[in-house]
Parts: C-alpha cells; structure tokens; sequence
C-alpha cells in the first residue's frame, strides 16, 4: 500500500527542535499513533519486537 505524504510535513517532522515521540508497536494503532504524532509535527520513532 502506498501513502501520500504532504512535503510539507516531512520538513516539519525532521526538525531539529521539534518533539521526538517514541511509539511501541507497529501495528495498526501504533501505526496511526506516530501519523497523527508526525501531522502534529513531532519527530516519530517507531519500535516493533520484529524489527531487524
């Protein structure tokens, strides 16, 4: 699945002062958790235990 991504919020997501939120899971809620974090502007990181 692909998903449209404004510019716009990814050069607000990367700056360097703005919040960092760490979400747990990569699931569906976790997943929809770190979109609304990085629409409100915050720098997401997302751990998953499947991570490689």
């Amino acid at each position: 699945m692909l998903t449209r991504v404004d510019p716009g919020l990814i050069e607000q997501a990367i700056r360097a002062d703005a919040p960092h939120a760490v979400v747990i899971g990569a699931g569906l809620g976790g997943l929809a958790a770190a979109m609304r974090l990085g629409a409100k502007g915050y720098r997401v990181t997302v751990l998953d235990r499947l991570d490689s």
